[in-house]
């Protein structure tokens, strides 16, 4: 059984791979889900941040994660949303 959505997320379930209860569990919720719209540059903003900060709360060197906020403030916010044109 596969789920597409306008070419820009699906995914595909192998009935023979899982017994016929767990298929059934992940097929319920997988029918469910529908794509998001298009994010405002705000909602991009609030979801990289909170990546970030789950990827700090994976390391326990204080030096990576002083790493992260770096490259989240210094180079991920400032290239958010500029166009990015090829050379």
């Amino acid at each position: 059984m596969g789920f597409g959505y306008g070419g820009q997320t699906s995914i595909a379930l192998f009935p023979d791979q899982f017994t016929p209860e767990i298929f059934d569990a992940i097929n319920s919720v997988v029918s469910r889900l529908k794509p998001r719209g298009t994010a405002t540059l705000d909602e991009q903003r609030t979801r990289m941040k909170r990546l970030f900060n789950l990827a700090k709360s994976w390391v326990n060197d204080e030096r990576e994660r002083d790493a992260l906020d770096e490259i989240f403030s210094d180079w991920w916010l400032p290239g958010h949303g500029v166009e990015i044109r090829p050379l």
